[in-house]
């Protein structure tokens, strides 16, 4: 026969434990907390209730600690505690949370903020993970963007999401997403991928005078050749050289393919052939102003999905 379990006599909470008469003593865990009713009735209207509930008997019962209000085994000791420092106006600040234990401990008390229907404990505890995103993976922020209807750091988790291929995420990661937003971030990097190609193979070009219909000038849009460069079809020769083994070639590279601003580095430090150096710099100032072919648009490509996405998250009043 089995020993009987060792004999857990609970303590008390070294923060929340008042010996008052008519204080409410609930048991979370091994842990006693001892608080004034009125401020828990405020609250929480499932901790209300709970405490209210009638004994055996159909009396209401009066907790002591002998005779304590137990709380689901869900519920957390350190996350009941934090949940009593926010309804007590002293909520943790950033630095009051461990490191190493922050993540699960704050999830536990954003799930405590649902299950005792206490916004606030909810709302700081989207707060501090909105502070500490970095701590978690953007699929699971997303998740929780959906799951607790809140917009406080959508946006930047599905940025981050975006700096990830397909095949990095997990099957349990891509649940995570949930199919609409897995069908979206797909088809936002097939689209990404295409423009990224676009931009590999078409470096821009510089501005040439053409003649429309009625003989008028027309300038097409894109930067003009140094007014020393004496020889343009050399020069653009040679920068059609360098565009594509300092920017396409690094951009596709199936193996190791650089970012945008590694390959731009990269373009930076190579040898332009007979391009002029006042058409060295003039082109690359322009590709530093961010109009290249459009390669600015793959922010407006990223936030125009995400606010779609977004516009589905109905916040809580």
């Amino acid at each position: 026969m089995a020993p009987p379990p060792p004999l857990v006599i609970p303590t008390r909470s070294a923060r929340f434990y008042e010996n008052i008469p008519g204080y409410l003593v609930f048991l979370v865990e091994t842990t006693l907390f001892r608080v004034e009713p009125n401020t828990i009735y405020r609250s929480s209207e499932v901790l209300r209730d709970i405490a209210d509930s009638p004994g055996p008997d159909g009396s209401r019962q009066v907790p002591s600690d002998a005779n304590p209000i137990p709380l689901p085994p869900q519920v957390g000791a350190m996350a009941f505690e934090v949940f009593l420092r926010v309804v007590h106006a002293d909520p943790p600040n950033m630095e009051d949370y461990d490191s190493e234990t922050f993540a699960p401990l704050i999830l536990s008390v954003l799930e405590l903020g649902r299950f005792l229907i206490s916004p606030v404990t909810k709302n700081h505890a989207l707060q501090m993970i909105k502070a500490r995103s970095y701590c978690f993976h953007p699929t699971l922020l997303i998740s929780l963007s959906y799951q607790y209807r809140s917009r406080l750091f959508f946006v930047h988790a599905f940025r981050k999401l975006v700096a990830y291929d397909l095949r990095d995420l997990s099957y349990e990661q891509t649940d995570l997403l949930g199919m609409r937003v897995y069908v979206a971030f797909a088809r936002l990097k097939e689209s990404l991928a295409q423009h990224r190609a676009i931009i590999a193979a078409e470096e821009p070009l510089f501005a040439k005078e053409t003649k429309d219909e009625t003989g008028g000038k027309n300038i097409k849009v894109g930067p003009c050749h140094h007014p020393g460069c004496k020889d343009h079809q050399s020069c653009e020769e040679d920068w059609h050289c360098v565009w594509w083994n300092g920017i396409g070639r690094s951009l596709l590279d199936g193996r190791n393919p650089l970012s945008w601003t590694e390959s731009v580095k990269k373009l930076e430090a190579m040898h332009f052939g007979r391009m002029h150096l006042g058409c060295r710099q003039i082109i690359l100032e322009y590709i530093e102003e961010d109009q290249l072919n459009g390669h600015g648009r793959v922010y407006d490509m990223i936030d125009a999905v995400s606010g779609m996405l977004l516009a589905d998250i109905v916040e809580d009043n």
